[in-house]
């Protein structure tokens, strides 16, 4: 079976939605939202997603409207469970750090990743940040004021 990453958009995002609920997560996805999503190509699993992760756009602005500063953030990244252990987080991430240009439009991209995962993150060019950015700083604090063992984290640009 041949891997493939694809990029879903809205409307093609309930692909996704349906592929998170199946897998015990129940995320309503919006319309700004980048999927990435690995699936499988063969006759019995065509098109199936294994893996996934929405990329959530976030940005400050000022009184006038306009943007003061904005980011993306990796969320819900999830490999099924018959699949994990296989390498498809990797690549998805790979495939990200490859096509930053394109699917990040230039912009900074962070993860809140779960504690156990912090090396599969800094295996794939995520490193630690202190300080998290304006846009962000609202979920970062609702993560720790419900005690989320979480790490802060930022992909390294080329």
């Amino acid at each position: 079976m041949t891997p493939e990453t694809s990029l879903l958009q809205w409307p093609e995002t309930g692909l996704f939605e349906r592929f998170l609920k199946a897998n015990g997560q129940s995320e309503s996805c919006g319309r700004k939202e980048k999927h990435l999503v690995l699936r499988l190509d063969s006759e019995r699993l065509k098109g199936e997603i294994v893996a996934g992760f929405r990329l959530c756009p976030f940005a400050n602005r000022n009184p006038d409207g306009s943007i003061e500063s904005s980011c993306w953030l990796i969320r819900n990244m999830l490999v099924a469970e018959a699949h994990r252990g296989s390498g498809y987080g990797h690549l998805l991430l790979q495939h990200l750090i490859k096509q930053q240009t394109t699917l990040l439009e230039n912009q900074a991209c962070y993860a809140f990743p779960w504690q156990w995962l912090h090396d599969f993150y800094g295996q794939n060019r995520f490193v630690d940040c202190q300080t998290v950015p304006k846009p962000l700083q609202q979920v970062w604090k609702g993560l720790q004021n419900a005690s989320k063992q979480v790490d802060a984290m930022m992909l390294l640009t080329d």
